[in-house]
């Protein structure tokens, strides 16, 4: 992001925490940091990618942006003013402002609404136009991402569609009300390759016609090296690098993100073939709780990262990192490695 551009949507030092009791000893366990003084900017009309292993807290974060949740530390601000206590009409303001669009589509539309019905309910809660009104901008939004003629979608029920359907409805649904920011948690993770490179030129489409900033949340780095402007990495509710997509993939500073792309699959290859090796076959005992969040599966741990854990700091212009180890310059791969990892 420009240095000189102002934020639309800011989270500054955001954690939350979750207790679980245990349902055989019935007593608390140990609470689980979801979110660890996490700090992110989105720019307006950006698009930034959440990238991180499944229970990393990326979901966590976009409940919390769009107020399904609350922080309990850390403040969340939208245009500079902060959404902590907001109530009555300026919450139903900001609902209005910011969108998500969840990863199942198939639980997130009501069964018994027919698709004129589902996408016209934002509109209706927030008395946006008659009806006739409300029907036309159904019709458009339905023209936008690609089910048309829309007069043959909106008197369907959610189960006479395919899934690919549903998720055109689902985001539909999220940019009728002409969001600024709209939080696309994993739209593609139940659709084929085909059909998610579909989804990503939606949201393309969207971003440049609507100049909505996103914050898309997956696992996938092919898709976020596609869709994104830049590339946040998290680990274990907290941010590990933040740089340029380009950045990010070609040149991966933290040893998860190169552990990340370890990790794809390689094409065109049979043996077993690493790039950067940083992740441990083992994992190390943990030195002690102020010790690196990533020390028990990094090869690369000296012992200043056992005794403690690195600020997110910035390595270079636009490019943070938590690691002490990190270098300014790539460690290693080339333009044919990526084209193996499929990215």
């Amino acid at each position: 992001m420009n240095q000189h551009q102002q934020p639309v949507l800011r989270l500054e030092n955001v954690s939350r925490t979750y207790r679980s009791r245990s349902i055989f000893k019935r007593r608390d366990r140990a609470p689980v940091r979801a979110l660890n003084k996490v700090s992110l900017e989105i720019a307006d009309g950006e698009i930034l990618g959440l990238v991180g292993e499944s229970g990393s807290g990326k979901t966590t974060c976009g409940r919390l942006i769009v107020k399904l949740e609350e922080p309990q530390e850390g403040v969340i601000s939208l245009d500079g003013v902060p959404i902590t206590g907001l109530k009555g009409s300026r919450l139903r303001e900001y609902r209005r402002k910011v969108q998500m669009i969840f990863q199942d589509p198939y639980q997130s539309l009501n069964p018994q609404l027919s698709i004129l019905e589902s996408i016209s309910e934002p509109l209706t809660i927030h008395r946006i136009g008659d009806r006739k009104q409300r029907r036309e901008k159904v019709l458009n939004v339905l023209r936008d991402v690609g089910l048309s003629p829309p007069e043959r979608f909106i008197f369907r029920y959610p189960h006479q569609l395919s899934g690919g359907q549903r998720q055109r409805v689902a985001i539909a649904r999220a940019m009728v009300l002409k969001p600024e920011v709209v939080v696309a948690d994993e739209p593609t993770s139940m659709l084929d390759a085909s059909y998610s490179a579909q989804i990503y030129n939606i949201l393309l489409d969207m971003r440049d016609r609507l100049h909505v900033s996103i914050l898309f949340i997956t696992h996938n780095l092919a898709a976020a090296r596609y869709l994104c402007d830049r590339i946040a990495v998290i680990y274990r509710g907290s941010i590990m690098e933040i740089a340029p997509a380009a950045e990010v993939i070609e040149r991966p500073k933290h040893p998860y993100t190169q552990a990340l792309i370890d990790a794809l699959p390689k094409f065109g290859m049979g043996e077993e073939r690493s790039r950067f090796n940083s992740l441990l076959l083992t994992e190390r005992e943990r030195a002690s709780i102020s010790s690196c969040l990533f020390f028990e599966r990094c090869a690369r741990a000296k012992e200043r990262c056992g005794r403690e854990a690195p600020s997110l700091g910035c390595l270079a212009p636009g490019c943070s990192v938590a690691c002490f180890h990190a270098e300014a310059e790539s460690i290693g791969g080339n333009k044919a490695d990526q084209c193996c990892y499929g990215i």
